[in-house]
């Protein structure tokens, strides 16, 4: 689209900040609609955010296609994870976030070198055509049937209705609830800047440090 590497960076930060504004409402979401049926609805989306991305004609339509696949991607990545993990299974949600963690770890080793070799046999735009696919085939179905056992679940009245009928009372006062959130705040917004800060320049530091393009 004859953008500057700066434009595109910004670009890519108008998405980020706009899927951030727009995760509180997610999260609300999750509680009222269960976040394994929202997770579907995600992945659909998805496809056919990175559909658009991929048809674009300019880099306008581009970046609105961008802006709403991070909108969308509060539905479909870890706090949707997480949350659905809970739901499911209250009791031994956090162990299961552990796994999922650990195993969600292989993500970037496995599909960064992946999306490099697709976008150098094929080209970007087909690249994310065949990420669209995956979503809908495979992501959309996986979720499909998590959100199918959530309701079952909840029909059986097991230990999700047990455990979400029985509110957790914490140790800390009533009148340090409001410190406690903006630090908690504040806590994720600095490591998330540090943390999409180096990772926009990794490729480009690695680089500078003597790792070629087609080792990174």
């Amino acid at each position: 689209f004859g953008w500057s590497q700066a434009q595109f960076f910004g670009c890519v930060s108008l998405g980020l900040a706009a899927g951030g504004l727009t995760a509180s409402f997610a999260g609300q979401a999750f509680d009222r609609y269960g976040a394994t049926n929202l997770m579907t609805v995600g992945s659909i989306l998805m496809s056919v955010a990175l559909v658009g991305a991929a048809w674009s004609p300019n880099g306008v339509l581009f970046a609105i296609a961008l802006v709403v696949a991070n909108i969308v991607s509060t539905l479909v990545l870890y706090d949707a994870a997480f949350t659905s993990l809970v739901q499911l299974s209250p009791l031994d949600g956090s162990r299961r976030i552990v796994y999922l963690t650990l195993i969600a770890g292989f993500a970037s080793s496995i599909f960064w070198p992946l999306t490099t070799m697709l976008n150098e046999n094929f080209g970007w735009r087909t690249t994310l055509l065949m990420f669209a696919v995956v979503n809908m085939l495979v992501c959309s179905p996986a979720h499909a049937l998590l959100s199918k056992w959530s309701r079952e679940a909840k029909a059986k009245g097991d230990k999700f209705v047990a455990a979400n009928s029985n509110e957790k009372q914490g140790s800390l006062a009533t009148q340090h609830y409001a410190l406690a959130t903006f630090l908690i705040t504040a806590g994720f917004v600095l490591s998330g800047v540090a943390l999409s800060a180096i990772l926009v320049q990794m490729v480009p530091v690695l680089q500078q440090l003597g790792f070629g393009a087609s080792s990174l």
